[in-house]
Formats: C-alpha cells, structure tokens, sequence
C-alpha cells in the first residue's frame, strides 16, 4: 500500500475490526468538525466555534493520516525493504571498505574488490586482487542478525587434517582471540577433497537493528576488513607455513 511503510512488529497489535472502528471514528471527527467550519462561515458572531472547528478538521485530517499508515502498513514491503538493505552492505559497503586493506609488496596502489552474484540464500564470494592477481577469497552472509565468513587456508607439509587444524589456530590465536571479545565463534574444519587445506568459518551476532542502523553498518564492515588483513597480513608473516587460498571458492554449502 506504502512505498515506505513502518515495521509492523514495531506496532500495537489490534484486531481488523478496531483497526477499521478507529479510522471510522476519526472519519467522523473529520467529517463533522468540517460540517461545523463550513456551516458557520458568513457568522463572524460565531467565529470562535469556527475556529475551533477548523482545529478539530486539522487534527482529524492528520490523526487520520497517521493512523492509516500504522496500521495498514504491509508486513511484506517491510521484509523486501530490509532485504535491498543487506543487499546494499553487501554488494556497495562491504566491498568499499575491503578495498581500504592495505599489505606490505602490493604492486598496485591498492586492493581491487570483485563481489560475485549471491551465493546460496543470502552470501557473496569476493575476490581480492592486487594488479590483477587473486590475493584472497572470502565469503560473507548476513541473515538479518548474523553474519558468517568464510576463508579457506593452504597449509604446505602438514601431516594430516588435525595438524593443518591445529597450525591454523596457532598461527591466528590472536587474530580470533581477538574477534572472540566482539562475539565471534569459528570453526576450523579440514576439506578432505583437499588435503593440507581448511576452512575457517566465523559467525557472529549483529545487533537487533543492523539493517536500518548505519553506525552498525559502519562497524560491522571496517571490522570485517580490519580482520581479513589481519589474516593476510598474519600469513604473510608466516613464511609460507600458512597461507589464504586464492583459487579456491569458498562457499557456505
């Protein structure tokens, strides 16, 4: 009904029928304050009522107005509207900030982001390159209050899966351990299709208003850049025992 409309969970609850009883109501008070104004017009003895009751039109036109659009919003607009907002993270801010990462040897004057079409329900694979050439790979999904990322590591010589495990979360301790202070879990899974490689999933909880609330836009996005060059910035350092895979495509499923 609304372009625009307001949240309905935000709302007072209240039955049709007394959803059509108070815009019936206020109607009235419209219809019969206007009836007042008009029908004293040419009465100048009169022009305290009529004043009074050109309040009262104003008041009725206005509460009518505002009552209408609270409580006849659509529940689905409302859905589709926060949907072309965690579209616009992912696709606009997201990539804005990841292309802020700056790391020691880049050939170019600073990272070019691709972000791929979505992926699964509601992710994105984005592509970091340097002058062209794959630096990294990550996915991101935002389910309204959550997000997850993924990164997929190499491992050179590592003797089995729980050793490549056990590498990755010594190499990062930090990096997650810092992540953990802002509510993050991970997970570090081996890929057996791929011996000597992991996944490292991180999941966190976002604040009940992300979506409509750009300061949480804001942080949830430099945070997510700030701890990808932490990782590239971590392996670099590493001298090949761990490295981010640029090839592979990492994805939720």
């Amino acid at each position: 009904m609304f372009s625009n409309p307001v949240d309905s969970r935000q709302l007072i609850h209240l039955p049709l029928w007394m959803k059509y009883l108070v815009v019936l109501l206020l109607a009235a008070s419209f219809g019969i304050s206007g009836y007042l104004a008009f029908s004293y017009l040419g009465h100048p003895e009169n022009s305290d009522i009529i004043i009074l009751a050109m309040s009262g039109v104003q008041f009725a036109a206005t509460a009518l107005a505002a009552v209408i659009l609270l409580l006849f919003s659509q529940t689905e607009s409302t859905i589709d509207a926060l949907e072309d907002r965690s579209e616009m993270f992912l696709e606009v801010q997201l990539p804005r900030f990841l292309g802020r990462i700056t790391l020691p040897g880049l050939q170019a004057a600073g990272l070019s982001v691709a972000t791929s079409d979505r992926t699964d329900l509601f992710g994105r694979i984005y592509t970091l390159s340097d002058a062209g050439q794959p630096v990294a790979r990550l996915w991101c999904g935002i389910n309204v209050r959550r997000m997850i990322l993924i990164y997929y590591f190499q491992c050179p010589g590592a003797d089995n899966a729980n050793a490549t495990a056990a590498r990755v979360a010594d190499l990062f301790q930090y990096t997650l351990k810092g992540a953990e202070r802002l509510g993050y879990e991970h997970v570090i899974e081996p890929l057996e299709a791929a011996p000597g490689s992991v996944s490292l999933w991180l999941t966190v909880m976002l604040g009940d208003g992300f979506l409509t609330d750009p300061a949480q836009k804001f942080f949830w996005a430099q945070d997510v850049a700030m701890m990808t060059q932490s990782l590239l910035r971590t392996a670099a350092r590493s001298d090949g025992l761990v490295r981010i895979d640029p090839e592979r495509q990492p994805e939720p499923l």
